[in-house]
């Protein structure tokens, strides 16, 4: 890793379905009733952390409930994080008038 930091993946403990349509129709419920899912598991601390990346996929416009549920569990006072996330949405166009 360029940074020479560790990573950890944060994976819910009841994954989402394989299939496309089903992921995002159970994300987007989780989303609208604002659930927290269960994690598989967490870092014992972050004490020894003073940057954190967090990265994410941008889900309608906010992260994923999991780094809700994940961020939530710890004290990050003190703590510079660096976020960024993917988005799978529609390719943005310039139109140029003619």
């Amino acid at each position: 890793m360029l940074t020479g930091g560790e990573l950890f993946k944060i994976d819910h403990k009841i994954p989402y379905s394989d299939n496309y349509n089903e992921c995002i129709k159970q994300a987007k419920s989780d989303h609208q009733k604002n659930i927290r899912p269960e994690l598989t598991e967490y870092p014992d601390s972050i004490a020894e952390y003073d940057t954190i990346y967090l990265g994410y996929p941008n889900y309608w416009g906010t992260m994923p409930m999991a780094v809700f549920m994940f961020l939530e569990k710890y004290d990050f006072s003190g703590k510079t994080i660096k976020p960024f996330c993917t988005h799978e949405g529609s390719i943005p166009y310039l139109r140029i008038p003619s």
